[in-house]
């Protein structure tokens, strides 16, 4: 059985625990690691092939400490690294230049070329970049990786040059639904919503807050009146998704919270794709409850904070979307009726073309080396 370390962001967000649990579930028979919190036990306890090695654990801080001594070893997650027979980095916004310096992250990644056996990467998107030098960078770094496939277009193009560079759809298209089954959907409108305030960097959002807020307040009024239930949905309380529920709920009357339920992914995704599944549309910021909507069948209003949606939504020719700088001037009703009239978009295509995020490793598990 093959041995493999799996590096994803692992704090807590739906859509990237998602990716792991995708992975494990494809292949049943290799035996994946990761180093995450001791919470992670728990969210990953479905998994009998993760084997989640703790951070905070005693014996993990005793091995670091004596690992560092040894000087072809040097720490405990290059052990991991090193002695599994292949890294899979799999992960969406993994190369944005949020700062100006950027040596931190990319001395990381660099870290896992010289450290891998061999190396993936899947479902990530490159960008947004503003150096040059970020790029040339990458560039050089992933002609040492053995297979990467981006989730959209934009990036496969600007490293397609590399010949195991490939597209395909996100990773979550795979994800297994039963939308096929008819299952009817209730008069319900899902919210994802982010906390704009700690989104500075070279791409701050924070001073959209307050467009941010009376929109979504609005849109809640106007679906309220036309009798939906609404759930807001927080996917990372990490990334502080329930503070911007919060500031929403205080801008509604005590009768209209009546009609609003706040839900947030902690441990178990099922219950949060249950709802997801359940709802007739969705009005999502974060970028796998677009995708989750698309995948369920939901009316689907993207609300774009950065390039990601953004370049998915140009591929997928979607007719209907805000982004951030546009809802200061939005009439919430309007863009509300817009939303009741749409159609789910047809997915099938996208789900098909998916199961191509695998395709370098589907070709490493199947080797006998």
């Amino acid at each position: 059985m093959k041995r493999v370390y799996v590096h994803a962001y692992l704090q807590g967000n739906l859509g990237d625990d998602l990716f792991v649990k995708t992975l494990c579930r494809r292949y049943p028979n290799i035996t994946f690691y990761v180093l995450a919190d001791e919470v992670y036990k728990n969210r990953f306890r479905d998994l009998q092939n993760c084997k989640v090695r703790s951070v905070s654990d005693k014996r993990v801080r005793i091995a670091d400490k004596v690992l560092k001594h040894f000087k072809n070893t040097g720490s405990y997650l290059q052990f991991l690294i090193k002695y599994s027979q292949a890294v899979i980095h799999i992960g969406g916004s993994s190369f944005v230049q949020h700062n100006d310096d950027w040596t931190d992250f990319y001395n990381y990644d660099r870290m896992l070329v010289r450290n891998s056996k061999k190396l993936y990467l899947i479902g990530a998107n490159f960008g947004p970049y503003r150096d040059q030098g970020y790029y040339d960078a990458y560039h050089k770094l992933f002609q040492r990786y053995e297979g990467i496939c981006f989730r959209d277009k934009y990036s496969w193009n600007l490293f397609q040059d590399i010949p195991q560079v490939s597209y395909a759809p996100d990773v979550l298209f795979q994800l297994k639904n039963n939308s096929e089954a008819n299952r009817k959907k209730k008069k319900k409108v899902i919210i994802s919503l982010i906390e704009l305030q700690h989104r500075c960097g070279n791409y701050d959002i924070s001073v959209y807050e307050e467009g941010y807020i009376k929109f979504h307040v609005e849109l809640i009024r106007y679906f309220i009146r036309k009798k939906y239930t609404i759930s807001l949905l927080s996917f990372c309380q990490n990334e502080m998704d329930d503070a911007m529920i919060q500031k929403v709920c205080e801008r509604l009357s005590d009768v209209e919270r009546k009609s609003v339920l706040c839900m947030a992914y902690q441990i178990d995704a099922d219950p949060v794709l249950l709802e997801i599944e359940d709802a007739e549309m969705i009005v999502g910021t974060r970028f796998h409850s677009v995708i989750l909507g698309f995948l369920y069948g939901c009316k689907v209003l993207p609300i774009v904070y950065d390039q990601k949606t953004e370049k998915v939504l140009e591929e997928l020719k979607y007719p209907l979307s805000l982004k951030l700088s546009d809802l200061e001037q939005a009439r919430a009703s309007e863009i509300g009726k817009r939303v009741m009239d749409l159609s789910p978009l047809d997915v099938r295509d996208m789900i098909g073309k998916s199961s191509k995020q695998f395709q370098y490793t589907d070709k490493l598990f199947a080797s006998k080396n």
